[in-house]
């Protein structure tokens, strides 16, 4: 007996380091905030990347930038709408973070599709308190029907609305004529949404890249905690309390994260939505 338990602790720090995600005492890097300001600009102006992290040994932007400290600022003039990507990584793994610069008054190259364009869609400010309100902003161009998702419903080409959403929600905007649809997204975060602390904690739920092309995959990468049950909508099913999963959806989808305990529920819904606009 007294061989057997050494043996079984070997054998549990083993399976724990076999299994994705798995770390003993690591946690991973929190992202505090990545967002653009404007998140909208005229062709040949600047906006500004601002972002806050903690826990992480390296944090890195794509796009050319690399390597940044872990609380910063850098200016970038993208030439095109641009998602750009935040990275932070320690022992424990890597998270990530997105945030788009949509460039409006880029030239495109001619198309005999006739395709509607989205100039624009924006959430100003993109970050705020479980209570106060922004504002969403849309202008869009040789299209029949606009709508946008979370209820907001049909709007016209071009206008704004006020929203005021009890959790971080990514709004969807929807654009079609006769040769066909596109979709631009917009992310709410909210931040002091209250929990109570017997029910379970979905720590982060986000998708790498929230854009892809037909075809292409993305990265689904969640946390949750004092759950006992974990699931995904959309024939994933029951899911590790942490871990990361690839998924290439045939066309723009919504998954939901669904965490559970003996107290109750929470949910969290995000958006990968299938790219291909002219702009």
């Amino acid at each position: 007996m007294r061989n057997l338990v050494p043996l079984l602790l070997l054998a549990l720090l083993f399976i724990a380091g076999c299994v994705p995600g798995v770390s003993i005492g690591d946690k991973l890097a929190v992202i505090n905030s990545f967002d653009a300001r404007p998140a909208g600009i005229s062709a040949g102006e600047s906006s500004t990347l601002n972002w806050s992290v903690t826990g992480a040994t390296t944090v890195s932007i794509d796009q050319g930038i690399g390597t940044v400290a872990l609380t910063g600022s850098r200016a970038v003039a993208p030439a095109v709408t641009t998602i750009y990507t935040l990275t932070a990584s320690n022992a424990a793994g890597s998270i990530t973070a997105t945030t788009q610069v949509i460039v409006s008054g880029t030239t495109s190259p001619p198309t005999t599709t006739g395709l509607p364009v989205i100039s624009s869609f924006v959430a100003t400010p993109s970050i705020i308190s479980l209570g106060n309100s922004t504002t969403l902003s849309w202008n869009v161009s040789n299209a029949t029907s606009v709508s946008i998702n979370q209820g907001v419903g049909t709007v016209s080409s071009s206008g704004s609305t006020i929203i005021s959403p009890p959790t971080t929600l990514t709004y969807t905007l929807t654009v079609s004529n006769a040769n066909g649809s596109l979709t631009a997204a917009a992310l709410v975060q909210v931040s002091g949404t209250p929990s109570p602390s017997s029910l379970p904690v979905i720590d982060y739920f986000t998708a790498s890249p929230p854009i892809i092309s037909y075809g292409g995959s993305s990265f689904l990468r969640w946390s949750a905690s004092n759950a006992t049950s974990v699931t995904i909508d959309n024939g994933i099913g029951p899911v590790a309390s942490h871990g990361t999963m690839i998924v290439s959806p045939v066309g723009s989808i919504d998954y939901t994260l669904t965490a559970a305990n003996a107290y109750g529920y929470v949910t969290r819904t995000l958006s990968v939505l299938i790219g291909g606009a002219s702009w």
